[in-house]
Parts: C-alpha cells; sequence; structure tokens
C-alpha cells in the first residue's frame, strides 16, 4: 500500500517540478520574459514590485533583487544562488542600481532609481511589446 500511495504522490507532483524549472541563468528566460535586476534595493522597492504584479504579469516581467547574498524574485521556481554572481559579473554598473532587459537579452536601460511607470512605457513601445498588445497577448 505504501509502495501504491508513494507511486501515486511522485506521479501527482511531477508536472509541477517540471513546469518551471530551477533558474540558473538569465538565457533560460530569453524569448520568454522581460528582466528586471535590482541591485542594492530599498526596502521599498520588493513591495512596490509585488503592489505592480498584474503590470509585470502583463509585460512578462520576471524580477530580480539582489541585496545582502539574497536573490528575490517573482520567479516561480527555484532561483539559483549562483546566479547572483552572474547577474554582478554581467550587469552591474557604478550608480545604476535597475538594469531593464528585453526578450532578446539585450540591456535596454539602467537607471539609479526603480522607476515602474517609467520602465513601462519604455517597454511598451518595444516592437515585441506592441505585437503582444495587437495579439492579445496582455
Amino acid at each position: 500500500m505504501r509502495i501504491v500511495l508513494l507511486g501515486l504522490l511522485l506521479f501527482s507532483t511531477t508536472p509541477f517540478a517540471n513546469e518551471y524549472p530551477a533558474l540558473h541563468s538569465l538565457e533560460q528566460l530569453a524569448w520568454q520574459h522581460r528582466i528586471i535586476v535590482i541591485f542594492s534595493a530599498q526596502k521599498s522597492s520588493i513591495s512596490t514590485l509585488k503592489q505592480n504584479s498584474e503590470q509585470i504579469s502583463e509585460r512578462h516581467i520576471i524580477w530580480l533583487v539582489l541585496e545582502e547574498g539574497i536573490i528575490s524574485s517573482n520567479y516561480p521556481g527555484a532561483v539559483f544562488p549562483a546566479l547572483r554572481d552572474q547577474l554582478l559579473k554581467h550587469y552591474a554598473k557604478p550608480k545604476k542600481r535597475v538594469v531593464l532587459i528585453g526578450k532578446d537579452g539585450g540591456v535596454k536601460h539602467r537607471s539609479d532609481k526603480l522607476d515602474l511607470p517609467y520602465l513601462y512605457s519604455l517597454i511598451d513601445v518595444m516592437p515585441m511589446r506592441m505585437r503582444e498588445m495587437q495579439d492579445g497577448e496582455i
């Protein structure tokens, strides 16, 4: 009986385990998500991002906040701690704490503060976003 229950449990959780693989590289998000990376965030940054979850979701944004060795994110799966080193190496710049990365993987904007309305305005004029809005993918 235990074997049957264990088998059912494993079988029933398998789709969820594979639905969101652990995030170890931003390349995993390419062509599916835009990314906002925030280095040394203020306490209000995470709450601001969470309060704007609907607009963030509409624009296919995954956000990553790095502070004190911890990565906070809206990514639904696990985030590997080693991703922090990659982000610091490739995207951190002095006085530029916020980075917007497009679905193509290119840096679209750097800023010293989180200004979501401005980032939305940048995203909303991007060709891919305009197609998404025309196709009703919002």
